[in-house]
Order: structure tokens, then C-alpha cells, then sequence
């Protein structure tokens, strides 16, 4: 019998570095269950206050292609 594919396996506290030259990001790839991690993008999407910015290219105007979100200090 076929184990399930798509149950979460590996150690939650395993991670891979990734050099970016001047620096590296540490990456969890098991942290959080796939429901844990439906939850919280859910979450975020709810939560943050998203916007879509527009820009102006060759005089028209065009909706930046991502939603965006300032997290920080105003000044």
C-alpha cells in the first residue's frame, strides 16, 4: 500500500541556507502543515491592507502588477 504523498514527512526544523553574495536567507520548508499554511496566507490576505498601485508608461496609465503593502516606520 501506497503511503500518503502528501502527508508532511520531514523534520518541521530542517532548513536550507541560500547565499545571496552579501547575504543568505534560511528556509523552512516544513515549518508549517499545509492547513497551518492555508490559515495563515488567509490570514494575511484578509488582514493586510493591500493596494494596487498604477504607473504611467508611454502616457498611460497601468495597474502595477502586484499588490503591495508598507510595513515600517513613515519617516
Amino acid at each position: 500500500m501506497q503511503a500518503n504523498l502528501f502527508t508532511n514527512q520531514q523534520d518541521p526544523g530542517a532548513f536550507e541556507t541560500h547565499d545571496l553574495g552579501d547575504g543568505w536567507v534560511r528556509e523552512y520548508p516544513a515549518a508549517f502543515s499545509a492547513s497551518e499554511s492555508a490559515a495563515l496566507r488567509d490570514t494575511l490576505v484578509r488582514q493586510i491592507p493591500w493596494r494596487q498601485d498604477r504607473l504611467r508608461i508611454a502616457g498611460r496609465e497601468l495597474d502595477v502588477p502586484r499588490l503591495q503593502c508598507w510595513m515600517g516606520d513613515a519617516d
